[in-house]
């Protein structure tokens, strides 16, 4: 398992990684993706979202409840 300290140095290098420019031309689709982890149970819920690149229009929603949970 991850511990903290490690945790956080993947996130000091990784955030050396991250631009605030844009570099991309001619975008088709954004997505957007969480997972959520309920406390009370061992279920996760998951949503994935499609948009259109011009119009940011709802091309696609999926949504996923009570998936259970496996470590590792």
């Amino acid at each position: 398992m991850l511990d903290e300290k490690s945790a956080l140095e993947i996130q000091e290098s990784l955030s050396k990684l991250v631009t605030t420019n844009d570099q991309l031309n001619n975008i088709q689709y954004i997505a957007g993706v969480d997972v959520a982890y309920c406390d009370h149970k061992d279920t996760l819920v998951a949503a994935v979202v499609i948009l259109d690149g011009k119009s940011l229009e709802l091309i696609c929603n999926i949504e996923c409840f009570g998936v259970r949970l496996l470590c590792g």
